[in-house]
């Protein structure tokens, strides 16, 4: 048996002491969280690294997903690592203490391998925080056999050649089931002794992982069946309060949709819907164990959900006299309904949400989208009349839309978006936020070779 030994911890209350009081939410750094594994002497050791802060990803549905499920493995121990702000960063530094796992403390170059979740481009940044403050070599030819493995997976590697210099190995495709047996495998071999290159070669040679060479591989996706009953934990539950600070419950992957622009919904294609009696089961696991009163029914456009009613109403009959609310955080105008909205203002009312991104028209039918300001203006009337009080509106600047080829500046695009808000305000007076983005053409999609607008033109935008 190949147990590894591990000659330091870290102890966050007495290697820090009082340093920590003079740091931002020194919550993010001490681990001890309700629900957390501490599984000692496994023969695979490894980290899920997020590379944000520790509020965003404690967020994160696919972390928590990959950690209980790695910590369910035996001989496997799964701990957890997210991005340092700079503050605590620096005091690392200054006390020449490496960047350390949550739950046992291990110094990150003490582990077998280290799996980072990489949800979107500029995630990269913090992915080498996190290799730097461990003290592990950024680029990965300057590491050596006792470095750990660096694996990377996630819908921003869909492309991932911009990080092969800083990681081993890429996971394509969703990681339930076979990663995991991925794993196992590297468990078993690791146990009878086989090296940090021997480890590596098994990577090779498995369809789903692409390397540096490799010139073919192979995506994957979960399927989700009847027959699927297996019930996602909630834990851990977060020691302080996170981004998306309430219960989260995945119901459906993938989008019906096709917008253009949208990498999800090439990425998680195809659409699977969770069974009705698996997401239940998983809504009273976060009610009865981590002790959540809002809960929020997730997916990319969770009106498309085949019986989000009738899941609904299930969901209000069983919980409205213990004021548990349920939200549904991704709807399209067009599955608007006056049963869904009775439904989701049945307990507490939550903001609406809509994702127009482009205002005009004809700007929306180009990337396949329809929010036509009447629709919302209807929608919008109707909410009010049952309670709503304000929406917030996702928009994009930099879409490949109007005259964009002659420049982005000819589509005036803020003059549009404030022309649409400003009719919607005139018509329903209620509270409205409004969040603006930047386009980022990504791969696989049909506008992966549109041109990016300038830093310079969405600063002037903004």
């Amino acid at each position: 048996m190949n147990i590894k030994i591990y000659c330091m911890r870290i102890h966050p209350l007495s290697d820090l002491g009082s340093d920590l009081l003079n740091i931002e939410k020194p919550g993010r750094y001490v681990g001890g969280e309700f629900g957390i594994y501490r599984k000692e002497d496994a023969d695979f050791t490894m980290a899920i690294a997020f590379p944000d802060l520790y509020e965003i990803g404690m967020s994160n549905q696919a972390i928590r997903i990959l950690y209980n499920h790695l910590n369910r493995i035996e001989g496997v121990s799964c701990d957890r690592v997210f991005c340092p702000a700079p503050d605590f960063e620096e005091l690392l530094k200054k006390r020449e203490i490496p960047l350390y796992t949550l739950d046992r403390g291990i110094p990150l170059y003490d582990l077998d391998m280290i799996g980072f979740s990489l949800g979107y481009e500029l995630g990269i940044t913090g992915v080498l925080t996190i290799l730097q403050s461990g003290k592990i070599p950024v680029l990965k030819k300057e590491r050596s056999e006792k470095d750990p493995i660096i694996i990377m997976g996630g819908p921003a590697v869909s492309n991932p050649s911009p990080y092969e210099s800083f990681i081993d190995a890429f996971w394509i495709g969703e990681a339930e089931n076979n990663f995991f047996k991925l794993v196992k495998v590297l468990r078993d071999h690791k146990k009878k002794g086989a090296s940090k290159k021997d480890l590596l070669a098994i990577l090779w040679d498995c369809k789903h992982i692409w390397m540096p060479g490799k010139t073919a591989v192979r995506s994957i996706y979960t399927t989700f069946g009847k027959n699927d009953r297996v019930v996602v934990p909630v834990f851990p539950v977060p020691n302080i309060k996170i981004v998306q600070d309430h219960g989260a419950v995945e119901i459906m992957r993938g989008c019906p949709n096709g917008c253009r622009f949208c990498h999800a919904g090439i990425w998680y294609r195809p659409m699977r819907q969770k069974d009705a009696d698996a997401i239940v089961d998983e809504v009273k696991e976060f009610i009865q164990k981590g002790g959540y009163r809002e809960i929020t029914l997730s997916s990319l456009s969770s009106g498309d959900y085949q019986g989000i009613d009738e899941l609904l109403f299930a969901l209000n009959t069983t919980y409205k006299h213990r004021y548990i609310s349920f939200q549904l955080p991704s709807l399209k105008v067009s599955s608007f309904s006056l049963p869904l909205l009775e439904q989701i203002a049945e307990t507490r009312k939550s903001g609406l949400t809509f994702a127009v991104e482009t205002p005009y028209q004809h700007w929306q039918w180009s990337l396949n989208k329809e929010v036509t300001c009447e629709s919302v203006i209807a929608i919008l009337k109707e909410a009010k009349n049952h309670g709503w009080r304000s929406a917030k509106f996702y928009f994009m600047i930099g879409l490949p839309v109007g005259d964009y080829e002659e420049g982005y500046e000819y589509n005036k695009e803020e003059e549009a978006i404030v022309d649409f808000i400003t009719s919607i305000v005139r018509a329903v007076k209620m509270e409205i936020h409004i969040n603006v983005g930047t386009f980022v053409p990504k791969p696989h999609t049909p506008y992966q070779w549109v041109a990016q607008i300038s830093s310079s033109l969405a600063e002037g935008h903004l």
